[in-house]
């Protein structure tokens, strides 16, 4: 007989459905060997523990406390400056000392661990705006040979330098950081003339970086024309006299406080540095207009470029405490937020002090010893890139190491790449990235890179594995 639903035969199974024996899984037999039934056991307990990690994580987020109730950081000293701050910029070696430069044509000097400001200067005529500020300290003199079997004299450390640019005036001028019995002062050392601009908007100085070296101090100026000066400034003749610096408690005589007023307000800043250092020319000079991603294509806009500026170099190693890295040459890079391009320019090292050729004995015993700390003006060279480099996608974010020997690139896709700069500019490798853009880049000490993407994570990268 035959089901009258279905038409099939009685007893016979219907098609699709199979009478199933319900088995305990702990007794039953294990298809996979041994060794694959244990890595199939490890796995699962590690996604498990994984899996209540997220968990735990994603009602963290959601916990109110842990939105709402995170301990805020405050700050630990507040300074208030007339008008307001165009620029700042902090100095790297740590020596607590931060410049800034307000809209009110101030460069002040704040010394963080006092919380207060040391020392200020009025650079440019009619309150012009400071919109570039930098400070240097990582300099030193160049021995000069003296004669043979003669010991070169012990020079001192020079003084630590403030650099300041303003909006029209093509200028930047150059302070000593002096410290005198009465407290810190700024005094000229040097004016660093610059080309004249044409009429434009724009301020005659885009981006101002500094770097110490052994005989002087490189100041690299950004114009509006979309071309690099490099400039070598001296650090003026070291006071080898100990009292020189001490300032005796002489009283003033009635007048001349008036008078020193007067000579301030009529001459002002060029009357300052009418007896300083005047450099007029540019060792180097360079162009950007590479940085384009293509040929034919046109260059990024003045606000997108990045210039990074560093000297690969041991932290607080062979050349001491503070000090240059001597012959080792300036490197320049050169980015933008869109451009996939990245320049690398080679900024060679002052030339050692030298005696001239083709004199005889008598007449080279004869010259007198080249001053200590003073430079003629040179010719200005034009500078090639080294290196030039196309990253798959647009550049969002650059870091440097301290110690100078990477060189990190962050793009809008989230791809990471590092630069090999210690023994020549070479791409190093490209890290796993992110799954967005790469909205910021830092180096803990020189040996973790930490990258923030727009797809909320943070990334710790080893600088010794490149994991």
């Amino acid at each position: 007989p035959r089901c009258w639903v279905c038409g099939l035969p009685k007893g016979r199974p219907k098609r699709g459905m199979v009478n199933w024996e319900k088995v305990n899984p702990d007794n039953a037999v294990d298809p996979l060997p041994l060794p694959f039934s244990i890595i199939d056991e490890v796995i699962e307990e590690i996604l498990e523990a994984v899996g209540d990690q997220v968990d735990l994580i994603e009602k963290k987020k959601r916990c109110p406390e842990y939105e709402f109730a995170l301990p805020e950081a405050r700050a630990s000293f507040f300074v208030q400056v007339p008008g307001r701050i165009a620029c700042a910029f902090v100095e790297p070696r740590g020596t607590a000392r931060m410049a800034l430069g307000t809209s009110e044509g101030e460069a002040l000097l704040v010394d963080s661990r006092k919380g207060e400001v040391v020392a200020h200067a009025h650079p440019f005529p009619q309150l012009e705006p400071v919109t570039c500020v930098s400070i240097c300290s990582e300099t030193a003199y160049q021995d000069v040979f003296a004669g043979p079997g003669i010991d070169p004299p012990a020079l001192p450390v020079p003084q630590m330098k403030l650099f300041a640019g303003g909006v029209t005036t093509p200028k930047i001028l150059v302070y000593n950081i002096q410290k005198e019995s009465f407290g810190v002062v700024l005094k000229p050392a040097c004016a660093i003339h610059l080309p004249e601009a044409e009429e434009t908007e724009r301020p005659v100085i885009e981006q101002l970086h500094t770097r110490g070296v052994i005989g002087g101090v490189w100041v690299l100026a950004l114009l509006p024309d979309k071309t690099v000066r490099v400039y070598l400034t001296p650090l003026g003749e070291p006071d080898l006299d100990e009292e020189a610096n001490v300032v005796l408690d002489t009283p003033i005589a009635e007048g001349d406080e008036d008078d020193e007023e007067g000579e301030d307000e009529d001459g002002g800043p060029a009357e300052e540095f009418a007896n300083a250092l005047q450099v007029n020319t540019a060792m180097y000079s360079f162009s950007l207009t590479q940085l384009a991603p293509m040929r034919h294509l046109p260059m990024p806009e003045l606000d997108t470029i990045t210039l990074t500026v560093f000297s690969p170099r041991p932290r607080d190693g062979a050349y001491g405490m503070g000090v240059s890295a001597g012959q080792v040459p300036t490197l320049c890079f050169a980015s933008s937020v869109e451009s996939n391009a990245i320049l690398a320019h080679f900024i060679p090292s002052p030339a050692p002090l030298v005696a001239p050729t083709g004199l005889e004995l008598d007449e080279l015993l004869m010259k007198e010893i080249p001053p200590h700390g003073l430079l003629p003006d040179p010719e200005t060279k034009q500078l090639q890139p080294r290196r030039r480099w196309s990253m798959p996608a647009k550049t969002s974010a650059v870091a440097v190491a301290p110690n100078g020997g990477i060189f990190a690139v962050g793009g809008c896709q989230g791809s990471l790449a590092l630069v090999n700069t210690a023994a020549g500019p070479s791409l190093r490798t490209m890290l796993p990235g992110h799954y967005g853009a790469i909205n910021a880049l830092t180096f803990h000490r020189d040996k973790i890179l930490v990258s923030v993407g727009a797809d909320c994570f943070v990334h710790q990268y080893c600088m010794q594995t490149d994991t």
